[in-house]
C-alpha cells in the first residue's frame, strides 16, 4: 500500500490510532478476567527514585518483564546521573560508556549523525525513543533524556528489522507527580556555552506538567570554525484518569544550526594506518562563510495511555509522530589533484535536503498468571509504522574561488563565490510500512530456573522511486520505481539458572533479519533479495553485590550473519552468499561499591572475520568498525557532603575501515570535581580528553577522517529547588 509522503495522511494516523483502540478493546475482553497468583505488577511509573544512583534494576520496555539481573542478554543503562557527572551533552559522548560501539563516518552525501556500529554490525537504524524506531538523521542531545538503555546482541524479536548487533533506546523525560526545578549553565574553552532547564510541577492530585529547555551556542574543542547551535523545548503533561489509568502527552522541538565538520583528508601510512600529521588536527578545510552549513529541525509528539485491568494485567498503548527536516552543504577535504603533498582541494561538495516523517502505534498487554506451579510473565503486542522520506536535489553552483588551500594551514576565511538552491520538484522518495505482532513468555519453574521464549512476525514493505533523470544510483535509468516486500519471523529462547537470589547464569539464542531496504533505499541489484539473517549465542552471568547496590556481569558471545550480501561470482551483481562472524567477551560493573564510591565500567574483546565471500580480497578480513578491544571506566567518590570527585578513561582499540586500512587505538582521560555550596546551588568542573590526545574518531576509506575533540574544560553552575 502506498500513501502520499508529506504530510503523513490522515488515514495513516487514523489507522494507527484505530490499532491502539482495537488493542485496548481486545485487552478488555481477553484479560480483564485474568486470575491466578502471579506476582503483582509494578506501578506504571515509579515517581520517586534515587536520582543519584548509577544502577537501574529493570528496563523500561513492557516486553522486558524480568529484571536486568534475570535477563539473558548483555544490557547497559546509563542514568541521568552518570551523564550529568561526566558532563556529556550528546548521545555519542554517552555511548562511550558502552563497549563495542563505534561511530561510522558519513559515506558520500550521507550525514554522519548518530551512525552506530554495535558488535561489528551497522546499527544506524536501531536507535529507538521510548521503544519506537527513531531514524531521524542528526546528532542527538541528552538534555531531555531520563536514561539510555543499550541491549547488545540480536534483538529483532524485541525491536524489529536490522537489530543484528544491538539497539539503543532513549527514555524521554515526562511529567512526574512531584514538584522540582533544576537548571544548569556551563561554559568552557573554545567558546562552549550551554544552558538547560528542567521544571516539573504537580498541578493537582491528578495532573502534573514538565518543561525541559535547551540553549547552546558552542564551538568544538580542538576544531577550528566548527560550531553547534541548538534550541530545544520539550513539554509534557501527565494525567491520572482514575486509579487504574494514566495518560502521558509529551513532545519536543529541536532546532540545530551548525557549521558542520567533515574532518581532514585521510592521511595513511605505508602500513595502512590512518594518522594525523602534526599541525593538522585543528584544521577546517571548508568555508566559514557562505557555503558550509547544516540545519536540522526535529519535532515529535507522543501520547501514551497505561491502564491496569487488575494487579497483574496492564495495557500500554503509545502513538507517536516524528517529523525531521535536514539540510546541509559540506566540504569534503581531499588531496589536491596537482600538488597532493602540499595542498587540499575543496571542490568535493556533499549536500543533502530531506524531509522525513514517521507515525507509529505500539500496543502492549502484559500479564502474570500461573499454570499449576509455573508462573508466567506474558507480553503480547502489535506495531504499525509508516515512514516516508523525501530527498530533494540541492544545486551548488560555484563561481571563481580558490579551489586549493594549503594542506597544513588551510584558510577557512577564503571567499566562496557561488549560490545554493533547492529543487523540491525533483525527489527521491521512500515509502515504507511495517506491520508486526509479537509475544514473549517467561516461565518461572521454581526459585532456580526460568525459561523465556519470544517470536515476532513482521511485514516490511518499501517503495523507492526517483522522478528525475539524473544522478540515479539505483542500477536503473531514472525516473524509476522499485518495490520490495519482506516477511520476517524472528525468535529468541533462553534459560536462566539462579544459584542464589542475587545471581544468575544464563544461556540465550536469538535471531535477527536485515532486509535490503532497511535504510529506506533500494537498487536494482537488491530489490528482490531476501533479508540477511543472523543468529547469536550468549553465555553469561550476573550478580547483585554489596547488598544489591552493584551489578557485576560477564558474557561470552558469538554472532553469525548468514545470507550476507556479497558480489556474485563475476563480481558484477549482488547475491546472498556471504557470511560474517563476531566472537567476543564482555564485562561490566555498575553501581555502588561503598556508600561513597560509585562506578560505571565495562570492557569488551572482539574477534571478527568475513568467513565467506565471493570477493577474494574480502575473504578472511576483519569486519570494518569492529575494534579488537574497548574499555570504559568511570568512578565517582563522595569526599564530604559537599565535595565529590570523579574520573575515568575510555579506550578504543584498533579497528579496520577497509582491507589494509586501520584506525589506531586511543585513550581519553576524564575528570570531574563538584562542590555543593548549599541546598540549591552546586558548581561542577569537568575535564575531557585531559591529555589532549588527537585521535581519529571515524573515517571514510579513500576520503576523509574525523578528528576527535581536543581537550575540553567546562565549569557549570547547577540549580535545584
Amino acid at each position: 500500500m502506498n500513501y502520499r509522503h508529506l504530510p503523513i495522511t490522515i488515514g495513516a494516523v487514523q489507522r494507527c490510532a484505530l490499532a491502539s483502540a482495537v488493542g485496548f478493546a481486545m485487552s478488555s475482553t481477553a484479560f480483564a478476567q485474568t486470575s491466578g497468583e502471579g506476582a503483582v505488577l509494578e506501578k506504571t511509573r515509579i515517581e520517586s527514585t534515587d536520582e543519584r544512583s548509577y544502577k537501574v534494576d529493570s528496563m523500561s520496555s513492557p516486553k522486558r518483564t524480568q529484571p536486568i539481573l534475570d535477563t539473558a542478554a548483555t544490557q547497559y543503562v546509563l542514568t541521568e546521573q552518570v551523564m550529568g557527572d561526566q558532563g556529556v551533552d550528546s548521545l555519542q559522548q554517552a555511548l562511550r560508556n558502552v563497549p563495542g560501539i563505534t561511530i561510522a563516518a558519513g559515506e558520500g552525501g550521507t550525514n554522519p549523525g548518530d551512525n552506530l556500529s554495535i558488535r561489528g554490525f551497522d546499527s544506524s537504524e536501531n536507535i529507538y525513543a521510548d521503544g519506537v524506531r527513531d531514524t531521524a538523521v542528526y546528532e542527538r542531545d541528552v538534555y531531555n533524556l531520563e536514561q539510555l538503555e543499550v541491549t547488545l546482541g540480536p534483538s529483532s524479536t524485541y525491536n524489529g528489522r536490522g537489530s543484528t548487533g544491538g539497539s539503543v533506546n532513549l527514555i524521554t523525560k515526562t511529567a512526574k507527580f512531584d514538584t522540582a526545578y533544576r537548571g544548569t549553565v556551563k561554559a568552557g574553552n573554545d567558546d562552549q556555552l550551554r544552558a538547560t532547564i528542567d521544571l516539573n510541577q504537580q498541578l493537582s492530585d491528578t495532573v502534573a506538567g514538565r518543561l525541559n529547555l535547551l540553549v547552546e551556542d558552542s564551538g568544538t574543542p580542538g576544531r577550528d570554525v566548527v560550531e553547534n547551535t541548538s534550541v530545544g523545548i520539550a513539554p509534557s503533561l501527565a494525567m491520572q484518569l482514575g486509579e487504574a489509568t494514566r495518560l502521558d502527552l509529551y513532545g519536543e522541538y529541536l532546532d540545530q544550526d551548525n557549521i558542520p565538520d567533515f574532518g581532514i583528508p585521510m592521511f595513511t601510512r605505508d602500513n595502512g594506518e590512518v594518522y594525523i600529521p602534526d599541525g593538522t588536527a585543528d584544521n577546517f578545510y571548508g568555508f566559514a562563510e557562505g557555503r558550509d552549513t547544516e540545519e536540522v529541525d526535529v519535532m515529535t509528539f507522543s501520547g501514551k495511555i497505561s491502564h491496569d485491568f487488575s494487579d497483574n494485567t496492564r495495557l500500554t498503548s503509545l502513538l507517536k509522530y516524528t517529523e525531521n527536516d535536514l539540510f546541509y552543504v559540506r566540504t569534503s577535504p581531499r588531496f589536491s589533484r596537482t600538488d597532493p603533498d602540499n595542498f587540499a582541494r575543496r571542490d568535493d561538495i556533499k549536500s543533502k535536503s530531506q524531509s522525513r516523517d514517521i507515525v507509529t502505534s505500539l500496543t502492549d498487554i502484559t500479564t502474570q498468571f500461573n499454570t499449576g506451579s509455573v508462573q508466567h510473565d506474558f507480553n503480547v503486542g502489535v506495531e504499525l509504522t509508516q515512514e516516508n522520506l523525501d530527498q530533494y536535489v540541492v544545486n551548488v553552483e560555484s563561481g571563481d574561488y580558490p579551489v586549493d588551500t594549503p594542506l597544513y594551514s588551510p584558510n577557512p576565511n577564503d571567499t566562496w563565490v557561488g549560490s545554493i538552491s533547492e529543487d523540491k520538484s525533483q525527489i527521491r522518495a521512500s515509502e515504507s510500512e511495517t506491520y508486526a505482532i509479537y509475544a514473549f513468555d517467561t516461565l518461572t519453574l521454581n526459585q532456580h530456573w526460568e525459561l523465556t521464549g519470544g517470536v515476532r512476525l513482521e511485514q516490511f514493505d518499501l517503495t523507492y522511486s526517483q522522478n528525475y533523470t539524473s544522478s540515479g544510483r539505483s542500477g536503473e535509468t531514472p525516473p524509476f520505481s522499485l518495490d520490495s516486500s519482506d516477511t520476517m519471523l524472528s525468535w529468541n529462547a533462553s534459560t536462566v539458572y539462579k544459584p542464589a537470589e542475587n545471581g544468575s547464569i544464563y544461556f540465550g539464542v536469538g535471531s535477527a533479519f536485515t532486509p535490503a531496504g532497511n535504510g529506506l533505499t533500494l537498487s536494482a541489484d537488491t530489490a528482490d533479495l531476501d533479508p540477511e539473517e543472523a543468529l547469536s549465542y550468549e553465555l553469561g552471568t550476573k550478580w547483585d553485590l554489596f547488598g544489591g547496590n552493584l551489578l557485576a556481569s560477564a558474557a561470552v558471545f558469538r554472532t553469525v550473519r548468514t545470507n550476507a550480501q556479497t558480489t556474485d561470482a563475476d563480481g558484477e551483481g549482488i547475491v546472498l552468499d556471504g557470511e560474517q562472524q563476531v566472537d567476543g567477551i564482555e564485562f561490566g560493573l555498575t553501581g555502588n561499591i561503598t556508600d561513597a564510591l560509585q562506578i560505571q565500567a565495562s570492557a569488551a574483546i572482539m574477534d571478527s572475520e568475513v568467513t565467506e565471500s565471493n570477493d577474494p580480497e574480502e575473504q578472511g578480513n576483519e569486519l570494518v568498525l569492529t575494534p579488537d578491544n574497548t574499555l570504559s571506566i568511570w568512578a565517582n567518590y563522595t569526599v564530604t557532603d559537599s565535595l565529590k570527585i570523579g574520573g575515568g578513561v575510555q579506550h578504543m582499540g584498533e579497528y579496520s575501515v577497509r582491507d589494509g586500512v586501520t584506525v589506531p587505538s586511543y585513550q581519553v582521560l576524564q575528570l570531574m570535581v563538584s562542590y555543593q555550596l548549599n541546598d540549591a546551588i552546586s558548581f561542577q568542573l569537568n575535564g575531557d580528553n585531559l591529555a589532549d590526545e588527537r585521535y581519529i574518531s571515524s573515517s571514510r576509506p579513500g576520503g576523509h577522517a574525523y578528528v576527535g575533540d581536543g581537550r575540553s574544560v567546562t565549569l557549570g553552575a547547577n540549580f535545584s529547588f
